[in-house]
C-alpha cells in the first residue's frame, strides 16, 4: 500500500511538470495558428507584445524546470538526465566564452561603432537643422511594437505595408505611406515607385519626396495626385510587379521609378538572382539560421565577434555586374512599354548615393564611410564598379534621368548612411522630378 501511494505521489508530481511543458508548447503553437489564419502571417500576435512575452516566459520556465524534472526522473530516464547534464555544462561553457569576448570588447582599442538607431539618436549632421527631430521621432521609426509591419503578396514576391496610424510622424493608408496635401479634385494620378528612399522613413509624412512633389504640383496649379508606392528594399523587378498587381493605369496617368541602389546591393553585392524578385531582409534569403545570428548579435559578444569576421571576408564577384545591369535596364524598358500601352507616361530617375558622390565632406569621410565599411564591407566597391554599367545602358532611354550628382553641391551632408537622406535632399530630388514630369501634367480637370 505504501509503495502504491509513493508511486501515485511520484507520478502526480512529475505529471505536473509534463502538463506545464505541454501548456507552454500548446500556447506557442496557438499563436502561430492564430497569426496564420487571422493576422499577417508573421507568426506573431502584436497586441500587448503577446507573442514576445509568451516566448520569453516559456524559455525561462523551461530552463528552470527542465533540470528539476530531469533530476526527479533520473532513475527512470537515465539517458534524459545525462543529456540534460551535458546540455547545461555546454551552456555554462558558452556563458564563460561570451564573458571572455565581452571582456575583449571592453578592453579593445577599437572605437565602438553605433548601430543605425543609436547613430540617428545622436543627431548627426543631416538632422542638425531638422525641427521635427526628437528622440521620440527616431524611436517610433525603429520600435518594433509601434513600427509599420509588412506582408508578402501570395502571387508574387511583393512586400506591401500594412495600414498604420501614428499621432505624429508615420502613417500608412490603403497600403501606401501617406502623401500629404493631396488636392480635393484632380484629373491625373502620379504613382511613384522606389525603395526605402521613396518610402522615406527618415522624415515625417509631410517631408517625403512624394509629399514635397505634391506641393510643387499644387503650387503650379496642376490637377494631379501623387501616390507613394515606395517600399523598403524594393528592386525594379518588385516595383514592376507591384505596378502590375495593384495599380490600374489609365490614359494620362504618370508612373515614376526612382531607383538603382537596391538592385546593385541585391544583385551584385549579395548575389541574389535578379530575376527572382527576392528582397533580402523581407522575402528572400538570408536563411533562418542567418536571421537568428543577426538577432543574437545584440545579446552575444561571441556572435558579434564571429559575425564581424565573416562579414569582413566579403569578396565582390565581378561576374554579377553585367547581368545585373542588363536585367535592370530590361525591366526599366519593359515598364516604359507597359505604361505607354495604357496611354500613360513613364519617367525613370537613377538615384544618388554616398558612394557615387564627387567630393565627401569630413562628416561623410570620418563617420559614414567608416560605418559602411564596418557594417557592409565591400558595398562601396560594388556600387562604384556597377554604376558605370547601369549609366551606360540608361543613357539610351529618353525617359530616364540620371540624378547621381544632384546632391553633390550641398554644403552640409544630407546622408544618414549610404543612401538615405534628409528633407533638404528630398526637396532637391522632388524639384528634379517635378521639372521633368511637368510637361505631362494637366491644369484642367
Amino acid at each position: 500500500m505504501g509503495k502504491n501511494n509513493y508511486q501515485k505521489k511520484y507520478f502526480s508530481r512529475n505529471s505536473i511538470f509534463e502538463l506545464i511543458f505541454f501548456i507552454i508548447f500548446f500556447l506557442n503553437i496557438c499563436t502561430l495558428i492564430i497569426s496564420n489564419f487571422t493576422g499577417d502571417r508573421d507568426g506573431k500576435i502584436e497586441v500587448y507584445n503577446f507573442s514576445e512575452y509568451l516566448f520569453a516566459i516559456s524559455i525561462i520556465t523551461v530552463f528552470l524546470l527542465l533540470p528539476i524534472y530531469s533530476f526527479r526522473t533520473k532513475n527512470t530516464r537515465p539517458i534524459f538526465w545525462l543529456v540534460n547534464v551535458n546540455f547545461y555544462i555546454f551552456l555554462l561553457f558558452l556563458l564563460i566564452t561570451d564573458l571572455a569576448f565581452r571582456l575583449m570588447e571592453s578592453i579593445s582599442s577599437e572605437q565602438k561603432v553605433l548601430n543605425d538607431r543609436e547613430f540617428r539618436l545622436s543627431k548627426p549632421e543631416p538632422y542638425l537643422s531638422s525641427d521635427y527631430f526628437s528622440k521620440e521621432f527616431i524611436i517610433e521609426g525603429y520600435k518594433k511594437n509601434n513600427n509599420i509591419t509588412f506582408f508578402k503578396n501570395e502571387k508574387r514576391n511583393i512586400i506591401v505595408p500594412n495600414d498604420y496610424t501614428s499621432s505624429n510622424w508615420y502613417n500608412v493608408k490603403n497600403n501606401l505611406r501617406v502623401t500629404t496635401d493631396i488636392p480635393n479634385a484632380y484629373s491625373q494620378n502620379i504613382y511613384v515607385f522606389g525603395g526605402s528612399t521613396i518610402w522615406s522613413a527618415e522624415v515625417p509624412d509631410s517631408l517625403t519626396i512624394c509629399s514635397i512633389l505634391q506641393r510643387k504640383i499644387n503650387n503650379a496649379e496642376f490637377k494631379a495626385r501623387v501616390y507613394n508606392a515606395g517600399v523598403p528594399a524594393a528592386t525594379v523587378r518588385q516595383q514592376k510587379d507591384k505596378l502590375e498587381e495593384y495599380f490600374k493605369i489609365v490614359e494620362d496617368d504618370l508612373v515614376v521609378f526612382y531607383d538603382g541602389i537596391n538592385d546593385i546591393s541585391t544583385g551584385v553585392y549579395l548575389g541574389v538572382e535578379a530575376m527572382s524578385g527576392f528582397v533580402p531582409g523581407f522575402n528572400a534569403p538570408p536563411t533562418f539560421l542567418v536571421r537568428q545570428i543577426i538577432k543574437l548579435k545584440k545579446y552575444s559578444a561571441t556572435v558579434r565577434y564571429f559575425y564581424k569576421k565573416l562579414n569582413s571576408n566579403h569578396k565582390l564577384k565581378k561576374n554579377r555586374i553585367d547581368p545585373t545591369s542588363k536585367f535592370y535596364c530590361e525591366i526599366i524598358e519593359s515598364v516604359n512599354d507597359y505604361v505607354h500601352s495604357r496611354n500613360g507616361d513613364f519617367y525613370h530617375f537613377f538615384q544618388p548615393s554616398l558612394f557615387t558622390k564627387g567630393k565627401l565632406n569630413n562628416y561623410e569621410k570620418e563617420q559614414l564611410i567608416k560605418r559602411e565599411e564596418f557594417f557592409r564591407p565591400g558595398l562601396e566597391l560594388a556600387h562604384r564598379m556597377t554604376v558605370p554599367y547601369m549609366e551606360d545602358c540608361l543613357k539610351n532611354f529618353s525617359f530616364s534621368t540620371n540624378l547621381k550628382a544632384c546632391l553633390d553641391k550641398m554644403e552640409n551632408s544630407p546622408y544618414l548612411d549610404s543612401s538615405h537622406v534628409n528633407e533638404i535632399a528630398n526637396e532637391i530630388i522632388a524639384s528634379h522630378i517635378f521639372n521633368k514630369i511637368k510637361i505631362s501634367l494637366m491644369i484642367d480637370i
